[in-house]
């Protein structure tokens, strides 16, 4: 692997795309030799983590990886957003279902396929996405994900990561009370 896709995995938590692999000039020879010497892990189609990385991660840090690389080789006008979203902003994941990433953008209804489920994207809610920080990438901001995970995946799940936000000051009670209005 050359110093160039080194900088661009690094940039992105160890998660890089196909895409930046040939903006760093590596082919897919390389790629394909990268993966059976078990350096880079194939995530999904197009989408890479450095192999260390992958395998010193937790399950939760696990899913946070595949969301970061769905979100960096999909379209720019994708955001994270329930629990994916809660678990971009590094917030407990508890009693939810880690298999599927949730995602908002163009769409007429919920779909879901390969692991992935997109929601329409409603005007509250383009309101309420936020760069991640030296990201390319969106998530929903926190309060609503909070409702979303509440509306989803139930009380307990979203009353851990509440707890979480509001003790790291993600949130506050008048945020989470304005969503629910």
């Amino acid at each position: 692997m050359n110093d160039a896709l080194r900088a661009i995995a690094a940039a992105h938590g160890g998660v890089f795309t196909h895409a930046d692999a040939v903006r760093a000039g590596v082919t897919d020879a390389t790629l394909d030799a990268l993966i059976g010497s078990r350096r880079i892990t194939r995530l999904r189609r197009g989408v890479y983590v450095l192999a260390a990385i992958w395998q010193d991660a937790a399950f939760e840090e696990r899913y946070r990886l595949r969301t970061r690389g769905l979100l960096l080789a999909g379209p720019a006008d994708w955001a994270a957003s329930h629990h994916a979203a809660l678990a971009l902003a590094g917030l407990p994941l508890f009693g939810v279902d880690l298999d599927t990433i949730d995602i908002v953008g163009p769409t007429d209804r919920v779909r879901t396929r390969g692991g992935v489920r997109r929601h329409p994207r409603d005007s509250r809610l383009l309101k309420a996405t936020l760069p991640l920080v030296d990201e390319p990438t969106l998530r929903v901001a926190t309060a609503p994900a909070l409702l979303q995970v509440f509306a989803s995946s139930g009380r307990p799940a979203a009353t851990v990561a509440a707890d979480a936000a509001l003790r790291q000051g993600a949130v506050t009670v008048d945020d989470l009370q304005a969503w629910v209005a």
